[in-house]
């Protein structure tokens, strides 16, 4: 067995430990009768099974590149069943599942006032200085939305964090794009003294950003 191997199977018994000293019931890696449903060939290398929580999780290494269409599948189908959540645990993520990240999220009280001060800016007369503003209370509330799926996010930049929620169902195709799209704005708004944004795009961003907040804030719901 090669070192990779090695270290993925002793971060598989680490996780499924930390899941076990939490109170699941855990099988390492379930053939398919010990399933509750099928996965279409699909072999996770966890169940976690609780009363209050129900675990498919699969182990990887940050040098194994995710096969996008496999687990959007396999979260798809995941989702379908209450009760069951599908998490991605890389090899370098903490045991604990309680906690989904190192990264802590930021408070919406936090959030609140800084999506009012991008909203100031909108209206001064130069929306585009705006974006840097939006952008990063968007990233913010995407992270509450990984934390809240019980996704992974770390260790993963925007673009990384942008895409594995797509990857798992939690963004549309439309939403990935749109997002894509205004990360670009963010950088050439950060970089380029010459930098112009259409209006069409910022209040798209500030749409968006305010129906993450809501998704997340009985305040604004």
């Amino acid at each position: 067995m090669n070192f990779v191997l090695r270290e993925h199977e002793q971060a598989i018994r680490m996780l499924a430990k930390a899941l076990e000293d939490d109170g699941y019931a855990v099988v390492v890696k379930p053939s398919p009768d010990k399933l509750p449903f099928t996965l279409e060939g699909y072999t996770p290398d966890l169940l976690a099974t609780r009363a209050d929580d129900n675990l498919i999780v699969e182990v990887k290494s940050r040098r194994t590149p995710d096969v996008v269409q496999r687990y959007r599948r396999v979260a798809d189908t995941v989702k379908a069943h209450p009760g069951w959540r599908f998490l991605i645990k890389t090899l370098a993520d903490t045991p604990s599942v309680r906690d989904t990240s190192t990264t802590p999220v930021t408070d919406l009280d936090e959030i609140r006032p800084y999506l009012a001060r991008a909203r100031r800016v909108i209206t001064s007369g130069s929306p585009e200085l705006a974006i840097p503003y939006l952008w990063n209370a968007i990233v913010a509330l995407l992270r509450h939305r990984a934390a809240g799926a019980g996704i992974e996010f770390s260790e993963l930049s925007d673009r990384s964090l942008v895409n594995r929620l797509y990857t798992l169902g939690e963004l549309s195709a439309e939403q990935h794009a749109a997002l894509t799209r205004w990360q670009m704005l963010r950088n050439r708004a950060v970089h380029d003294l010459g930098f112009s944004a259409a209006a069409a795009d910022i209040d798209a961003m500030w749409a968006f950003a305010g129906a993450l907040l809501a998704d997340h804030d009985p305040q604004t719901s």
